[in-house]
């Protein structure tokens, strides 16, 4: 088997092209479920779903109900089982990525008599059926040459880079069956053993990674354009606060005619930026831009109400949720935000029930941006946004496991 697969061709429009929504499952047996689901793009933005109108959002809970589509099966009005894994040898916490035309689970830990064990491995699933007509998600071997716990994973210049993502004995930065390094300069302070988390910002602007965590809230910077096969990371001045958001995110060019971007964030927005002085959350652009002679970052948020508008049902607010940005091409943009459900959410969350109906629901927000003007300020001019659908699915993650979920969460999202 070959890691990477090939680059799918762009078709025109929508074509076949589908949305890859990938999960975890942490059951009480102290094993995890790893699924991939499916939906189709021309499915996501189904004429009788579109919504047009950002400038009349509404929140009542009839204007949410009506985007719901739920179900009881596992295909639920476009949203298709693909795969899924779960065994004794597949590690815990595992992240995903892609590379090429596969979809990647790798990393993880293993609990053994000797304590915890950071994993190598890295399971592969194929989108392309003229490569593999038969798909399964399948383990690679060797796997990394170091081990990783969480690991960050994306593709750059025709390369997989893999950043651990826990603190555990001496975290690795690698491209992938090439050239590891140990210790990456933002873990600087951490001494503590058993997967220490880190909570890292990491965003991905053209051919640089940029990383920073509350313990060193600075902005490191990595260019693949400038050392392939990793050489230092770099420290961007302008930002002392690290990057405004925890976790992963999706950064994007603001117009053709700039080194403006924008990068996108789901989070808390506090009552004074509502006009109705509500306390929500929502999709938060800000611009970002990068000087490299001076090696400095500005990052400012748009105050835009065009997105901070849009119609997201409340038990999707919060930070039970977790969520996933989506490059659909061009200006469109999907936000993926996952919440784990019980039937009846007052049980108590340790019951083996497995009638319980455990349930992962999906929103799938789509939007698309524009930007017009030259003016570099933070006020927001120039940038819209309008809302193409909103959708909400939900499948039943407690049906093909032998224990039940008692933490369910969105991995990532890619298209394909």
């Amino acid at each position: 088997m070959e890691v990477g697969g090939r680059e799918r061709e762009t078709a025109s429009g929508w074509g076949n092209k589908s949305l890859y929504i990938c999960t975890t499952e942490s059951k009480l047996d102290f094993r995890t479920r790893y699924a991939i689901h499916s939906i189709k793009l021309s499915d996501l933005l189904s004429l009788d779903e579109k919504r047009d109108d950002t400038s009349k959002g509404d929140h009542s809970d009839a204007s949410k109900s009506k985007f719901k589509s739920k179900s009881k099966s596992n295909s639920c009005g476009g949203l298709q089982k693909v795969v899924a894994i779960y065994n004794d040898h597949v590690p815990r916490g595992m992240s995903c990525g892609v590379f090429g035309s596969q979809i990647l689970f790798a990393g993880g830990t293993n609990f053994r008599p000797s304590g915890l064990e950071v994993s190598k491995k890295i399971y592969v699933f194929e989108t392309d059926p003229t490569v593999d007509p038969n798909p399964s998600l399948k383990e690679f071997e060797p796997g990394f040459l170091e081990s990783k716990g969480e690991p960050f994973l994306v593709e750059l210049e025709g390369n997989l880079y893999a950043l651990s993502g826990i603190y555990e004995g001496s975290p690795t930065f690698e491209v992938f069956s090439k050239f590891p390094k140990r210790d990456p300069p933002f873990f600087e302070g951490y001494f503590c053993c058993g997967g220490c988390h880190t909570y890292l910002s990491i965003a991905v602007a053209g051919t640089k990674i940029l990383v920073s965590c509350p313990k060193n809230p600075k902005v490191f910077c990595f260019d693949v354009a400038k050392h392939r096969y990793l050489g230092e990371w770099t420290i961007l001045s302008g930002s002392d606060c690290g990057l405004p958001f925890i976790g992963k995110t999706l950064v994007l060019d603001l117009d053709d005619t700039s080194d403006d971007k924008v990068l996108f964030t789901y989070q808390f927005i506090h009552s004074n930026v509502r006009k109705d002085n509500s306390e929500d959350w929502g999709i938060v652009p800000y611009r970002m831009s990068i000087n490299d002679s001076e090696s400095s970052i500005s990052i400012n948020p748009i105050k835009t109400e065009h997105l901070r508008r849009a119609v997201v049902p409340t038990e999707f607010w919060g930070v039970a949720t977790t969520h996933s940005f989506v490059h659909l091409g061009g200006r469109k943009v999907c936000c993926v935000i996952a919440r784990h459900i019980k039937q009846d959410e007052d049980d108590d969350w340790m019951s083996n029930n497995q009638d319980d109906g455990n349930k992962i629901r999906l929103a799938f927000l789509t939007f698309r941006f524009q930007f017009s003007g030259t003016s570099k300020s933070d006020d927001g001019d120039g940038f819209s946004a309008k809302i193409l659908s909103t959708r909400i699915f939900e499948y039943d993650c407690s049906k093909e496991a032998d224990a039940a979920t008692y933490h369910a969460t969105l991995a990532g999202c890619f298209l394909r």
